[in-house]
């Protein structure tokens, strides 16, 4: 009996529980209801006034004498009207360290009012759209931030410049812009989507490199950032956490760095104005590759330099000046269809580096440069000045399909390149000296214009030498020749083949065939492997053997 008892007393208790429980449900719905329906729309009214002069400026409508009791809050809109100044040049202060609105609209303002900031330290919170006026002035220097937590918000400035820095922040919000977006300060992404509706935007900096979900859509937008000086981190800085559409977009940055996070661009160009040291694109801090449709520099500094893992399909540098460089930097990893150095002093190649290249040009020199190893394999390359591997101890890989310099050209250190071609047609032109102090070079169709001195273990597929000019092989060396020595000279012009050390002779190495040249001055030249090798019109100066050596023609 008791426990039947006790069982129905359970059994209403839990019942009451239910009940209660319902009732604190309609409640909370009643609650929330109450509060969504207590947004208010507060209308600015009286001129000249501060932001929390709740009293005297915010009315319950436009032009009303009825006040609101409190600031607006993060559901409130704000509207600046035709009834919100009665006179030319009145001011709005943003007097709040933190102040809140849902919508700010100034459509219909009148008599150019503006918004101001009593503190650079101000922030304003919107938690939907911004509408300016072309009626108005905007002087507010504080942080402005987009809370909104919905999609369809917009922002419209009517081409007006805001003196603020922007951030959006809310892992569900959204935000279009409706016409551009200038700004002076930086465009800071933290979560959220942001769709540029193909507009313009000028910004100092645009940062986006955290792991909150985030999104941004550039469209066909170009983008203007400004930022020149050293102590920004960087004018656009993203990392691959975020989804960036920028494949149509056009973004000029006037210095700075460049982070690019591992997404694909259309047109970057740098203006090369930063101050304190040079602009770059990197990308070392991604697993990701980047990939860009078309980079130029153009404008005046020292030099631009591209890192991390990069495929570009052209790369254009047209600095007005001397003095200015491409420098593929430290452990990068870039493939390049074209590269072109209107304007500048050199190409250069550092420690670590990996490139792959279809067509360079440069008008001013190519250098490989460090004490590290790195790879070039290039297709075509034209080179106006010098061409310079560095001595040093790292080993320099490289493959060079047509390779033209018209400078001179110095291989130096430990390296180990072919020049030679797919097909093996492959040609190398050198219209100045050439000194190869490095072992291990391979050259397919080699031509020197002028003098050259050649290192141990260098090989030939063919070379050409030129009358009037001195060609130095390696004392106790030996080059080697896969095919053939085209050396004809002249009896006012003749070639002249030597060792590297007067006395000690120097091998040139052929297996097959025969090699005949003509009108040579040679000393201690040594001919080996195999092959038949002879001189005609020779002056002989003295320990040469291997070679059948026929003097000067009584005509010669």
């Amino acid at each position: 009996m008791r426990t039947g008892l006790l069982l129905k007393s359970i059994q209403g208790l839990g019942e009451y529980y239910t009940l209660i429980m319902k009732e604190i449900t309609i409640v909370l719905i009643v609650l929330v209801s109450s509060f969504n329906c207590i947004a208010s729309d507060y209308y600015w009214v009286g001129g000249t006034g501060n932001w929390s002069d709740y009293s005297n400026h915010w009315a319950t409508t436009s032009g009303g004498n009825v006040f609101h009791t409190q600031v607006p809050q993060s559901t409130d809109n704000v509207i600046f009207d035709a009834n919100s100044f009665s006179a030319a040049s009145q001011t709005i202060a943003i007097d709040e360290v933190e102040s809140f609105c849902n919508n700010m609209s100034w459509t219909g303002v009148t008599n150019m009012p503006t918004l101001a900031s009593s503190s650079a330290s101000n922030n304003l919170n919107i938690y939907g759209s911004l509408t300016l006026s072309p009626n108005m002035n905007i002087t507010y220097n504080g942080a402005l931030s987009f809370e909104g937590a919905t999609t369809g918000n917009t922002i419209t400035t009517n081409n007006l410049t805001l003196s603020s820095s922007i951030t959006f922040n809310s892992p569900t919000g959204e935000w279009t812009l409706q016409d551009s977006l200038k700004i002076s300060g930086d465009i800071i992404l933290t979560s959220g989507a942001l769709i540029s509706n193909n507009n313009f935007i000028e910004a100092n900096a645009f940062v986006s490199d955290n792991a909150i979900v985030r999104s941004a859509d550039f469209g066909t937008s170009t983008i203007n950032l400004l930022v020149t000086v050293n102590s920004v981190s960087a004018a656009w800085k993203t990392n691959n956490s975020i989804t960036l559409d920028v494949d149509s977009t056009t973004i000029i940055f006037a210095g700075s760095r460049f982070y690019s996070g591992g997404h694909t661009y259309n047109n970057v160009i740098s203006l090369g104005k930063f101050q304190g040291d040079n602009p770059e694109i990197d990308n070392s801090t991604s697993t990701d590759t980047s990939r860009f449709n078309n980079i130029s520099v153009t404008g005046v500094g020292d030099g631009f330099t591209i890192g991390g893992k990069l495929i570009i399909d052209s790369i254009v540098i047209q600095n007005v000046g001397s003095n200015h460089y491409l420098r593929i930097e430290t452990n990068a990893n870039c493939n390049i269809n074209y590269c072109n150095i209107i304007n500048g002093r050199d190409f250069q190649v550092r420690d670590g580096s990996d490139i792959v290249i279809d067509q360079l040009r440069t008008n001013g020199n190519y250098v490989v440069e460090g004490t590290g190893s790195s790879r070039q394999q290039i297709d075509s390359c034209f080179v106006k000045g010098d061409f310079m591997i560095n001595d040093h101890a790292g080993s320099k890989n490289g493959y060079i399909n047509y390779l033209r310099v018209e400078g001179t050209a110095h291989f130096g250190g430990n390296t180990d390149w072919g020049f030679t071609s797919f097909n093996n047609y492959g040609t190398c032109e050198f219209l100045g000296d050439v000194t190869i102090t490095g072992k291990n070079n391979y050259f397919e169709n080699c031509i020197f214009a002028k003098n050259a001195t050649i290192a141990d273990s260098t090989s030939f597929k063919s070379v050409t030498l030129s009358p009037g000019y001195t060609y130095t092989l390696p004392a106790s060396g030996t080059i080697i020749i896969d095919s053939a020595i085209n050396a004809s000279g002249s009896c006012t012009n003749k070639i002249n083949i030597r060792s590297s050390v007067s006395g000690t002779q120097a091998s040139i190495f052929k297996t097959t065939g025969s090699t005949t040249i003509t009108d040579v001055l040679m000393q201690d030249i040594l001919a080996t492997g195999g092959a038949t090798f002879t001189a005609n019109n020779c002056i002989d100066n003295g320990n040469n053997s291997g070679w059948t050596l026929n003097g000067p023609s009584a005509n010669t």
